[in-house]
């Protein structure tokens, strides 16, 4: 097993794997339930919001601005309490799947392709 991991491919292609499995987890769970994070980026209650969202299989960020009416604060998370929700904002997305397959497709290649042999050390 440990001639299987030699070189830097396959350790990278198992690293990637892990990577493209996490960002699957994380597309089928945003099928079921929507997670939305808002952090103030200076400080508590100052400068502009960052609102992070996942849900529908997409992963979406917004910068809201300088957000003044903001409701109330649970543990890590900010929720907003504008007259339009947090939801109805308009995210930058990103599918999920279109992070997912080209890590999955590049660790394939680096797994199972064939590594290179050594160079021969000149005499």
């Amino acid at each position: 097993m440990g001639e299987f991991f030699r070189g830097w491919r396959r350790k990278v292609g198992c690293v990637t794997l892990v990577m493209a499995c996490e960002i699957a987890t994380l597309w089928i769970r945003s099928h079921a339930v929507t997670d939305l994070f808002a952090i103030w980026l200076n400080g508590p209650r100052r400068g502009p919001l960052l609102a992070i969202q996942s849900r529908n299989g997409e992963f979406g960020w917004q910068n809201c601005g300088d957000a003044p009416t903001i409701g109330y604060e649970t543990g890590w998370t900010t929720h907003a309490s504008s007259p339009r929700s947090p939801y109805d904002l308009d995210f930058n997305t990103i599918p999920y799947w279109s992070l997912a397959l080209p890590l999955t497709l590049l660790s394939a290649y680096l797994i199972l392709g064939k590594p290179r042999k050594p160079a021969a050390e000149p005499a």
